[in-house]
């Protein structure tokens, strides 16, 4: 990983599980390391400088999705939904860092409506469609942040409502469709 010595980083985990230890801890611990193994080499991988960071990172994704498929009974059903669907989210986040739009895509179009991510989920296939060239869908991501009253209230909601109508904006300044662009 980025910045650090040689011989000292491992992208294993190093956990030293008791016997008996609650599943519910022991998941969390495992967890905490994947996630800062996708830290260590989030850096590196979007600076493409050497093809290990990209190999960590996606290895600590997939040993992630595997924990996350496998904890079915370990917390409440509801709460590994929004694991799960949460995880998709920061996963297609960095495919679209990639400009792996395809990989993104379909990440985002599986999170739910009743999830917190929900709308920057669709936010973020809304940027998508826009580099896509795909004008018309983009609106309707967008169109329907704007619209969306979601079950959940998230804090961050009104400030990606805002971006949205500003990408609306932008969008039909580029259309030449002044009129709606104000």
């Amino acid at each position: 990983a980025a910045g650090k010595r040689p011989g000292s980083y491992t992208s294993k985990p190093d956990l030293q599980l008791e016997p008996g230890e609650r599943s519910d801890l022991a998941t969390k611990m495992i967890l905490h390391q994947l996630l800062g193994v996708i830290r260590a080499n989030q850096a590196g991988n979007r600076a493409d400088t050497d093809t290990e960071f990209l190999h960590d990172f996606r290895v600590a994704i997939l040993r992630t999705r595997s924990v996350l498929g496998q904890i079915r009974n370990v917390f409440p059903p509801e709460t590994t939904k929004r694991f799960r669907e949460e995880f998709r989210y920061f996963v297609a986040k960095a495919w679209y860092k990639k400009k792996n739009y395809k990989k993104a895509a379909r990440l985002l179009r599986s999170i739910s409506h009743t999830n917190r991510l929900y709308l920057a989920s669709k936010y973020l296939w809304g940027t998508i469609r826009v580099q896509q060239k795909n004008f018309k869908l983009a609106i309707k991501n967008f169109r329907d942040i704007s619209d969306n009253r979601s079950p959940v209230d998230y804090y961050e909601d009104h400030r990606i409502r805002q971006l949205a109508n500003l990408a609306l904006g932008r969008i039909f300044y580029e259309l030449r469709n002044y009129p709606l662009s104000i």
